[in-house]
Protein backbone atom coordinates (compact mmCIF):
# COMPACT_ATOMS: atom_id res chain seq x y z
CA UNK A 1 0.00 0.00 0.00
CA UNK A 2 1.57 3.19 -0.68
CA UNK A 3 1.45 5.61 2.05
CA UNK A 4 3.60 9.41 3.01
CA UNK A 5 4.50 10.19 6.35
CA UNK A 6 4.59 13.40 8.33
CA UNK A 7 6.80 14.26 11.40
CA UNK A 8 6.76 17.17 13.33
CA UNK A 9 10.13 17.65 14.86
CA UNK A 10 10.11 18.87 18.19
CA UNK A 11 13.03 19.78 20.45
CA UNK A 12 11.22 17.77 23.60
CA UNK A 13 9.41 14.91 21.50
CA UNK A 14 8.93 13.91 17.74
CA UNK A 15 5.47 12.96 16.29
CA UNK A 16 5.07 10.62 13.20
CA UNK A 17 2.00 10.14 11.39
CA UNK A 18 1.76 7.80 8.38
CA UNK A 19 -1.15 8.46 6.05
CA UNK A 20 -2.69 6.86 2.61
CA UNK A 21 -2.90 8.43 -0.53
CA UNK A 22 -6.41 8.99 0.30
CA UNK A 23 -5.22 10.67 3.38
CA UNK A 24 -6.53 7.72 5.67
CA UNK A 25 -4.61 7.74 9.39
CA UNK A 26 -2.64 4.00 9.27
CA UNK A 27 -0.30 4.46 11.70
CA UNK A 28 1.48 6.79 14.18
CA UNK A 29 4.43 7.25 16.52
CA UNK A 30 6.40 9.23 19.14
CA UNK A 31 10.26 9.36 19.60
CA UNK A 32 12.79 11.60 20.88
CA UNK A 33 13.67 15.35 19.96
CA UNK A 34 14.76 15.77 16.68
CA UNK A 35 15.57 19.49 16.62
CA UNK A 36 18.91 20.12 15.15
CA UNK A 37 19.58 23.27 16.63
CA UNK A 38 19.41 21.69 19.94
CA UNK A 39 20.65 17.83 19.21
CA UNK A 40 23.70 16.19 17.87
CA UNK A 41 23.66 15.36 13.98
CA UNK A 42 23.76 11.35 15.66
CA UNK A 43 21.71 11.63 17.74
CA UNK A 44 19.02 13.06 15.51
CA UNK A 45 20.17 10.48 12.90
CA UNK A 46 19.98 7.45 16.03
CA UNK A 47 15.71 9.18 16.74
CA UNK A 48 14.42 9.80 13.17
CA UNK A 49 15.84 6.07 12.33
CA UNK A 50 13.91 4.56 15.44
CA UNK A 51 11.00 6.73 15.12
CA UNK A 52 10.62 6.08 11.16
CA UNK A 53 11.63 2.49 10.91
CA UNK A 54 9.40 1.50 13.94
CA UNK A 55 6.43 3.12 13.03
CA UNK A 56 6.22 1.40 9.65
CA UNK A 57 6.81 -1.53 10.76
CA UNK A 58 4.35 -1.34 13.71
CA UNK A 59 1.92 -0.21 10.99
CA UNK A 60 2.98 -3.33 8.96
CA UNK A 61 3.74 -1.81 5.37
CA UNK A 62 6.93 -1.64 3.63
CA UNK A 63 9.74 1.14 3.66
CA UNK A 64 9.22 0.68 0.08
CA UNK A 65 6.11 1.72 -0.37
CA UNK A 66 6.18 5.38 1.01
CA UNK A 67 5.82 7.80 -1.75
CA UNK A 68 6.71 10.84 0.13
CA UNK A 69 7.78 12.36 3.73
CA UNK A 70 7.93 15.60 4.94
CA UNK A 71 9.53 16.92 8.60
CA UNK A 72 8.89 20.38 9.77
CA UNK A 73 11.44 21.44 12.70
CA UNK A 74 12.44 25.12 14.52
CA UNK A 75 15.78 25.68 12.29
CA UNK A 76 14.97 23.74 8.98
CA UNK A 77 14.69 26.75 6.93
CA UNK A 78 18.55 27.07 7.37
CA UNK A 79 20.45 25.36 4.31
CA UNK A 80 22.72 23.72 6.19
CA UNK A 81 19.65 21.96 8.49
CA UNK A 82 17.78 21.02 5.66
CA UNK A 83 20.54 19.47 3.52
CA UNK A 84 21.63 17.29 6.66
CA UNK A 85 18.14 16.18 7.30
CA UNK A 86 17.44 14.97 3.82
CA UNK A 87 20.36 13.14 3.73
CA UNK A 88 19.43 11.15 6.81
CA UNK A 89 16.07 10.28 6.08
CA UNK A 90 17.42 8.96 2.61
CA UNK A 91 19.69 6.85 4.50
CA UNK A 92 16.99 5.20 6.39
CA UNK A 93 15.85 4.03 3.43
CA UNK A 94 13.12 6.90 2.43
CA UNK A 95 14.11 7.02 -1.51
CA UNK A 96 11.03 9.30 -2.55
CA UNK A 97 10.16 12.88 -2.00
CA UNK A 98 11.63 14.16 0.61
CA UNK A 99 10.73 17.31 2.04
CA UNK A 100 11.64 19.67 5.09
CA UNK A 101 9.46 22.61 5.91
CA UNK A 102 10.02 24.86 9.34
CA UNK A 103 7.83 24.08 12.53
CA UNK A 104 4.93 27.27 11.82
CA UNK A 105 4.65 25.93 8.23
CA UNK A 106 3.50 22.45 9.01
CA UNK A 107 1.52 23.95 12.10
CA UNK A 108 -0.50 26.31 9.86
CA UNK A 109 -1.51 23.18 7.66
CA UNK A 110 -2.20 21.12 9.88
CA UNK A 111 -4.86 24.34 11.23
CA UNK A 112 -5.88 25.48 7.67
CA UNK A 113 -5.68 22.36 5.66
CA UNK A 114 -3.66 24.17 2.93
CA UNK A 115 -0.61 26.54 2.69
CA UNK A 116 -1.99 29.92 2.91
CA UNK A 117 -3.06 32.13 6.12
CA UNK A 118 -1.50 32.89 9.28
CA UNK A 119 -0.70 30.81 12.51
CA UNK A 120 0.46 32.93 15.93
CA UNK A 121 2.10 29.89 18.07
CA UNK A 122 2.29 31.26 21.91
CA UNK A 123 3.47 28.03 24.48
CA UNK A 124 7.27 28.67 26.34
CA UNK A 125 7.63 31.01 23.34
CA UNK A 126 5.64 32.85 20.71
CA UNK A 127 5.93 33.41 17.28
CA UNK A 128 3.81 34.20 14.45
CA UNK A 129 3.92 33.00 10.69
CA UNK A 130 2.40 33.13 7.37
CA UNK A 131 2.32 31.93 3.90
CA UNK A 132 0.37 32.96 0.40
CA UNK A 133 -0.65 30.13 -1.86
CA UNK A 134 2.14 32.65 -4.21
CA UNK A 135 4.58 30.77 -1.55
CA UNK A 136 5.48 34.15 0.15
CA UNK A 137 5.85 33.71 3.73
CA UNK A 138 6.69 35.62 6.64
CA UNK A 139 7.44 35.73 10.36
CA UNK A 140 7.43 37.71 12.90
CA UNK A 141 8.69 37.04 16.85
CA UNK A 142 10.85 33.97 17.35
CA UNK A 143 13.60 35.54 19.13
CA UNK A 144 13.69 34.02 22.29
CA UNK A 145 12.97 35.06 25.54
CA UNK A 146 16.18 37.37 26.30
CA UNK A 147 15.23 39.70 23.38
CA UNK A 148 11.31 38.52 22.75
CA UNK A 149 9.03 36.13 23.21
CA UNK A 150 6.02 38.65 23.88
CA UNK A 151 2.57 36.97 24.83
CA UNK A 152 4.09 33.52 26.00
CA UNK A 153 4.26 31.57 29.02
CA UNK A 154 7.38 33.05 29.76
CA UNK A 155 6.36 36.17 29.22
CA UNK A 156 3.53 36.10 31.28
CA UNK A 157 5.03 34.13 34.18
CA UNK A 158 8.71 36.50 34.22
CA UNK A 159 5.94 39.69 34.46
CA UNK A 160 4.44 38.29 37.56
CA UNK A 161 7.51 38.09 38.94
CA UNK A 162 8.48 41.15 38.24
CA UNK A 163 5.16 42.95 39.58
CA UNK A 164 4.70 40.64 42.50
CA UNK A 165 8.58 42.09 43.78
CA UNK A 166 7.54 45.63 42.67
CA UNK A 167 4.21 44.81 45.46
CA UNK A 168 7.08 43.70 47.56
CA UNK A 169 8.84 46.71 47.52
CA UNK A 170 5.47 48.99 47.57
CA UNK A 171 6.44 50.06 44.25
CA UNK A 172 2.63 49.10 43.04
CA UNK A 173 -0.17 47.90 44.87
CA UNK A 174 -0.69 44.87 46.69
CA UNK A 175 -1.18 41.75 44.76
CA UNK A 176 -2.08 38.24 45.08
CA UNK A 177 0.57 36.98 42.57
CA UNK A 178 3.48 37.34 45.05
CA UNK A 179 2.05 34.62 48.03
CA UNK A 180 0.46 32.90 44.70
CA UNK A 181 4.00 32.52 43.42
CA UNK A 182 5.88 32.16 46.53
CA UNK A 183 3.50 28.76 46.74
CA UNK A 184 3.66 27.75 43.52
CA UNK A 185 7.57 27.46 43.94
CA UNK A 186 7.63 26.06 47.62
CA UNK A 187 8.88 28.71 48.95
CA UNK A 188 8.16 31.21 52.42
CA UNK A 189 10.08 34.22 51.91
CA UNK A 190 11.43 36.66 49.36
CA UNK A 191 15.01 35.66 49.70
CA UNK A 192 14.56 32.37 48.70
CA UNK A 193 12.12 32.83 45.67
CA UNK A 194 14.92 34.87 44.33
CA UNK A 195 17.52 31.79 45.13
CA UNK A 196 15.00 29.98 43.23
CA UNK A 197 15.04 31.92 39.81
CA UNK A 198 18.87 32.08 39.87
CA UNK A 199 20.33 29.43 41.50
CA UNK A 200 20.16 26.73 38.80
CA UNK A 201 19.45 25.98 35.04
CA UNK A 202 16.16 25.83 33.04
CA UNK A 203 15.32 29.62 33.78
CA UNK A 204 12.89 29.85 30.29
CA UNK A 205 11.01 26.30 31.36
CA UNK A 206 10.46 26.68 35.09
CA UNK A 207 9.62 30.19 34.21
CA UNK A 208 7.01 29.49 32.07
CA UNK A 209 5.44 26.99 34.39
CA UNK A 210 4.56 30.21 36.59
CA UNK A 211 2.09 31.60 33.95
CA UNK A 212 -0.65 29.33 34.95
CA UNK A 213 -0.57 30.84 38.29
CA UNK A 214 -1.31 34.33 37.02
CA UNK A 215 -4.46 32.93 35.34
CA UNK A 216 -5.49 31.58 38.59
CA UNK A 217 -4.82 35.38 40.38
CA UNK A 218 -6.99 36.56 37.71
CA UNK A 219 -9.96 34.39 38.21
CA UNK A 220 -9.47 35.51 41.82
CA UNK A 221 -10.06 39.13 40.79
CA UNK A 222 -6.58 39.92 40.99
CA UNK A 223 -5.61 43.15 38.74
CA UNK A 224 -2.27 42.81 38.26
CA UNK A 225 -2.58 39.67 36.98
CA UNK A 226 -5.43 41.07 34.49
CA UNK A 227 -3.01 43.39 33.27
CA UNK A 228 -0.26 40.64 32.62
CA UNK A 229 -2.46 38.65 30.72
CA UNK A 230 -4.37 41.46 28.82
CA UNK A 231 -0.69 43.29 27.83
CA UNK A 232 0.49 39.61 26.63
CA UNK A 233 -2.74 39.11 24.38
CA UNK A 234 -2.32 42.58 22.64
CA UNK A 235 1.79 41.53 21.93
CA UNK A 236 0.18 38.23 20.93
CA UNK A 237 -2.11 41.00 18.19
CA UNK A 238 1.06 42.92 17.00
CA UNK A 239 2.75 39.76 16.08
CA UNK A 240 -0.11 38.66 14.10
CA UNK A 241 -0.69 42.02 12.76
CA UNK A 242 2.99 42.48 11.50
CA UNK A 243 2.02 39.16 9.43
CA UNK A 244 -1.07 40.61 8.51
CA UNK A 245 0.39 43.67 7.19
CA UNK A 246 3.42 42.26 5.55
CA UNK A 247 1.51 39.44 3.23
CA UNK A 248 -1.11 41.22 2.25
CA UNK A 249 -3.84 39.50 4.38
CA UNK A 250 -5.71 42.97 5.23
CA UNK A 251 -8.82 42.67 3.68
CA UNK A 252 -9.17 39.05 2.35
CA UNK A 253 -10.67 36.06 3.82
CA UNK A 254 -8.08 33.89 5.40
CA UNK A 255 -7.26 31.65 7.89
CA UNK A 256 -5.50 32.59 11.51
CA UNK A 257 -4.48 29.53 13.73
CA UNK A 258 -3.64 29.96 17.08
CA UNK A 259 -1.51 27.30 19.17
CA UNK A 260 0.53 26.82 22.25
CA UNK A 261 -0.49 26.65 25.84
CA UNK A 262 -1.27 30.08 25.89
CA UNK A 263 -3.62 30.42 23.47
CA UNK A 264 -5.02 27.10 23.67
CA UNK A 265 -6.03 26.87 27.44
CA UNK A 266 -6.30 30.69 28.77
CA UNK A 267 -9.26 31.83 27.53
CA UNK A 268 -8.95 35.70 28.39
CA UNK A 269 -5.92 35.47 26.78
CA UNK A 270 -7.68 34.03 23.61
CA UNK A 271 -10.90 35.86 23.82
CA UNK A 272 -8.70 38.93 23.88
CA UNK A 273 -6.73 38.07 21.26
CA UNK A 274 -9.69 37.16 19.18
CA UNK A 275 -11.26 40.31 19.81
CA UNK A 276 -8.66 42.41 18.55
CA UNK A 277 -8.38 40.34 15.54
CA UNK A 278 -11.82 40.67 14.93
CA UNK A 279 -11.77 44.92 15.49
CA UNK A 280 -9.05 45.22 12.98
CA UNK A 281 -9.47 42.33 10.39
CA UNK A 282 -12.56 41.26 10.78
CA UNK A 283 -12.60 38.94 7.23
CA UNK A 284 -9.79 36.47 9.48
CA UNK A 285 -11.23 33.11 10.27
CA UNK A 286 -10.02 32.45 13.84
CA UNK A 287 -9.47 28.92 14.10
CA UNK A 288 -8.11 26.98 17.64
CA UNK A 289 -5.14 24.38 16.32
CA UNK A 290 -7.18 20.94 17.32
CA UNK A 291 -4.55 18.41 15.61
CA UNK A 292 -0.95 17.64 16.06
CA UNK A 293 1.45 19.03 13.30
CA UNK A 294 2.44 16.14 12.33
CA UNK A 295 -0.71 16.03 10.33
CA UNK A 296 0.54 19.24 8.13
CA UNK A 297 3.09 17.57 7.43
CA UNK A 298 1.46 14.71 6.21
CA UNK A 299 -0.82 16.88 4.37
CA UNK A 300 1.98 18.83 2.38
CA UNK A 301 3.97 15.29 1.47
CA UNK A 302 0.19 14.64 0.13
CA UNK A 303 0.39 17.40 -2.01
CA UNK A 304 3.95 16.92 -3.01
CA UNK A 305 2.67 13.65 -4.98
CA UNK A 306 0.42 15.83 -7.20
CA UNK A 307 3.02 18.41 -7.75
CA UNK A 308 6.20 15.91 -8.69
CA UNK A 309 3.63 13.00 -9.99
Amino acid sequence: MKYVIGIDGGGTSSTLRILDEQGTELGSGVGGPTNMSAQPVEEVRNTLDNLIIGSIEHAGLSIGECNALCIGTAGAGRAYQSTILKGIIKDIGIKKNVIVRNDADIALVAGAGKEEGIIVIAGTGSIAYGSTLEGKSYRTGGWGHIVGDEGSAYYIGARALTEALRSYDGRRESTLLLPMLMDAINVDDVDHMIKYIYDDGFLKTKIAKLAKVVDEAYKKGDQTAKEILSDGSYELFLLADAVVRKLGFNDITTTLVTSGSVLLKNDFVFKNFKRYVEQNYPKLQIVKLDKDAAYGAAYIALQSLHVYS
